[in-house]
């Protein structure tokens, strides 16, 4: 198994940058998993890092995904299950990505 670093960003907003869809601040946080978490154990460790009250917020996970090479450009996807979680993990290396960036929505339920 290989460990994957995930730069979270959150209380900011997507911009449109010169490579497409980016964030407006810096990353709050990286969180290192193992390469196999599934998308309700990505739920779970984000709950942690944050520390965002799950009985009082929702979540709601998008991240930057790579759709051309030349030139190259971004664009945010919203992930909601396993399948496109695994999509995210599977791209790793395409294009020189070393990590998986991932925006966050924090939403009172």
């Amino acid at each position: 198994m290989k460990m994957v670093p995930l730069l979270c960003y959150w209380d900011g907003h997507t911009v449109r940058g010169q490579e497409g869809t980016c964030y407006s601040d810096a990353p709050k946080t990286v969180l290192v998993v193992q390469d196999d978490i599934n998308f309700m154990q990505l739920i779970d460790e984000i709950y942690a890092t944050t520390g965002w009250d799950r009985s009082a917020f929702g979540v709601r996970v998008s991240g930057r995904f790579l759709t051309h090479l030349n030139p190259r450009v971004h664009v945010a996807v919203p992930i909601s299950t396993d399948e496109i979680w695994n999509l995210f993990l599977s791209r790793l290396g395409i294009g020189g990505s070393r990590c998986i960036e991932l925006y966050l929505i924090r939403e009172e339920i």
